[in-house]
């Protein structure tokens, strides 16, 4: 089942994702306004649930990983942020601008949700707890749930609820091809993808969006003895010692 969930036996084909989208929203009485966007934005933020973790990363001056694009090395702190929604490899985090703006990315923080409200939604009047528009419950309800599958060690928790009840500002990720990605802090990428956080006043995103991004679902591998994924391709990771190789 995992391996259905986290690799690339999940289609890569762009239409038939859409599609997918599509069918997804239509449920919730949003498809025509997801497609339309689709065609303009990648939209790396979908519709599921939010959670921002506040804590500090083990007092460390010094970066615990090291960073390596093309053969130049930096250092780069890798946080492990568990939970029982990702498997163990893809619960390490990076620094989002910092690793992004050495690819050539242009990172905006606090876009205005107005923006993009044709992809997202804007419901201001929504206040916690609201209602689940997919099944009527209470988020109130939903959330204790969702608690209940969060095995991280860190102190503080926020638990949005579904991305259109996430007010949570959203970050702009312009590619150097002129592509637009957006993320929200809280907001969980398709697929099984975890959200970006929060930690120290800076966001980190999983190593696992990073292979994603620059070498699509090829670049996600599932090593069935160890029941984990793996990256390998365009962005290796070793989590044993803590290095990222990126060759493009």
């Amino acid at each position: 089942m995992l391996e259905k969930l986290y690799t690339t036996k999940m289609t890569g084909n762009a239409k038939t994702l859409r599609k997918r989208f599509s069918k997804i929203r239509s449920r919730q009485g949003r498809a025509s306004r997801a497609a339309a966007a689709a065609a303009a934005v990648t939209l790396s933020c979908t519709a599921v649930f939010a959670t921002v973790v506040m804590a500090a990363v083990d007092g460390r001056d010094v970066p615990n990983g090291q960073l390596i694009i093309n053969g130049s090395s930096s250092g780069v702190d890798i946080v492990k942020i568990p939970t029982v929604l990702t498997t163990d490899t893809d619960s390490y985090y990076i620094p989002l601008r910092e690793v992004f703006e050495k690819l050539g990315y242009t990172i905006v923080y606090n876009v205005d949700r107005e923006k993009y409200a044709d992809i997202i939604g804007i419901h201001p009047e929504e206040t916690f707890p609201s209602y689940d528009d997919r099944s009527g419950r209470q988020a109130e309800n939903y959330l204790n749930w969702r608690k209940g599958l969060v095995a991280n060690e860190t102190d503080n928790y926020i638990y949005g609820q579904t991305s259109w009840y996430n007010q949570f500002p959203l970050i702009e990720v312009t590619a150097p091809n002129g592509d637009v990605l957006l993320w929200q802090v809280g907001c969980q990428h398709g697929f099984h993808f975890s959200g970006p956080v929060m930690i120290d006043s800076t966001v980190y995103v999983p190593v696992r969006e990073l292979a994603y991004t620059l070498g699509g679902y090829d670049n996600l591998k599932w090593d069935d003895a160890a029941h984990d994924t793996y990256y390998e391709g365009v962005v290796d990771f070793n989590k044993e010692d803590l290095v990222i190789t990126i060759e493009y």
